[in-house]
Protein backbone atom coordinates (compact mmCIF):
# COMPACT_ATOMS: atom_id res chain seq x y z
CA UNK A 1 0.00 0.00 0.00
CA UNK A 2 2.86 2.40 0.69
CA UNK A 3 3.82 2.28 -2.99
CA UNK A 4 0.35 3.48 -4.01
CA UNK A 5 0.49 6.40 -1.58
CA UNK A 6 3.82 7.64 -2.98
CA UNK A 7 2.53 7.66 -6.55
CA UNK A 8 -0.54 9.68 -5.48
CA UNK A 9 1.67 12.36 -3.96
CA UNK A 10 3.85 12.54 -7.06
CA UNK A 11 0.80 13.03 -9.28
CA UNK A 12 -0.49 15.84 -7.03
CA UNK A 13 2.87 17.62 -7.22
CA UNK A 14 2.83 17.47 -11.01
CA UNK A 15 -0.73 18.76 -11.34
CA UNK A 16 -0.30 21.78 -9.04
CA UNK A 17 1.40 24.81 -10.58
CA UNK A 18 4.57 26.04 -8.89
CA UNK A 19 4.28 29.26 -6.91
CA UNK A 20 6.26 32.27 -8.07
CA UNK A 21 8.49 34.15 -5.68
CA UNK A 22 6.87 37.33 -4.46
CA UNK A 23 8.49 40.74 -4.57
CA UNK A 24 10.65 42.57 -7.04
CA UNK A 25 13.71 41.02 -8.54
CA UNK A 26 17.08 42.52 -7.78
CA UNK A 27 18.52 44.71 -10.49
CA UNK A 28 22.01 44.54 -8.98
CA UNK A 29 24.40 42.42 -10.98
CA UNK A 30 26.35 39.85 -8.93
CA UNK A 31 29.61 41.45 -10.09
CA UNK A 32 28.49 44.80 -8.65
CA UNK A 33 27.67 43.24 -5.29
CA UNK A 34 31.01 41.42 -5.26
CA UNK A 35 32.80 44.69 -5.99
CA UNK A 36 30.90 46.46 -3.20
CA UNK A 37 31.90 43.81 -0.68
CA UNK A 38 35.49 43.86 -1.95
CA UNK A 39 35.74 47.65 -1.62
CA UNK A 40 34.41 47.69 1.95
CA UNK A 41 36.46 44.71 3.14
CA UNK A 42 39.76 45.95 1.69
CA UNK A 43 39.49 49.41 3.26
CA UNK A 44 39.95 49.64 7.03
CA UNK A 45 38.26 53.05 7.19
CA UNK A 46 35.10 51.79 5.47
CA UNK A 47 35.03 48.72 7.70
CA UNK A 48 35.27 50.78 10.85
CA UNK A 49 32.72 53.39 9.81
CA UNK A 50 30.12 51.19 8.11
CA UNK A 51 30.33 47.87 9.91
CA UNK A 52 31.61 48.46 13.43
CA UNK A 53 30.30 51.95 14.22
CA UNK A 54 26.64 52.65 14.88
CA UNK A 55 26.06 56.04 13.24
CA UNK A 56 23.15 57.77 11.58
CA UNK A 57 22.59 57.32 7.85
CA UNK A 58 23.25 60.98 7.16
CA UNK A 59 26.85 60.68 8.33
CA UNK A 60 27.40 57.54 6.27
CA UNK A 61 26.10 59.21 3.09
CA UNK A 62 29.52 60.70 2.33
CA UNK A 63 31.16 57.29 2.67
CA UNK A 64 28.60 55.66 0.40
CA UNK A 65 29.18 58.36 -2.22
CA UNK A 66 32.92 57.58 -2.17
CA UNK A 67 32.19 53.87 -2.51
CA UNK A 68 29.75 54.59 -5.35
CA UNK A 69 32.43 56.46 -7.30
CA UNK A 70 34.80 53.52 -6.95
CA UNK A 71 32.03 51.08 -7.92
CA UNK A 72 31.30 53.08 -11.07
CA UNK A 73 34.99 53.03 -12.00
CA UNK A 74 35.14 49.27 -11.59
CA UNK A 75 31.97 48.85 -13.65
CA UNK A 76 33.43 50.97 -16.45
CA UNK A 77 36.60 48.86 -16.42
CA UNK A 78 34.41 45.78 -16.74
CA UNK A 79 32.51 47.34 -19.65
CA UNK A 80 29.17 47.91 -17.91
CA UNK A 81 27.42 50.89 -16.41
CA UNK A 82 26.22 51.36 -12.83
CA UNK A 83 23.09 53.51 -12.54
CA UNK A 84 22.45 53.63 -8.81
CA UNK A 85 22.43 56.43 -6.25
CA UNK A 86 24.15 56.50 -2.88
CA UNK A 87 20.79 55.92 -1.18
CA UNK A 88 20.19 52.77 -3.27
CA UNK A 89 23.71 51.62 -2.46
CA UNK A 90 23.07 52.08 1.24
CA UNK A 91 19.81 50.11 1.03
CA UNK A 92 21.51 47.32 -0.88
CA UNK A 93 24.39 47.07 1.57
CA UNK A 94 21.98 46.85 4.52
CA UNK A 95 20.20 43.91 2.89
CA UNK A 96 23.32 42.14 1.66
Amino acid sequence: MSGDDDSDFEECDILQPKKKKSGRKSSWMPEDIDDLVDIVINNAYYQRKLIFTNTKCQRNAEIYEEILIELKLRALNRGSELKFTAKQLRTNSKNA
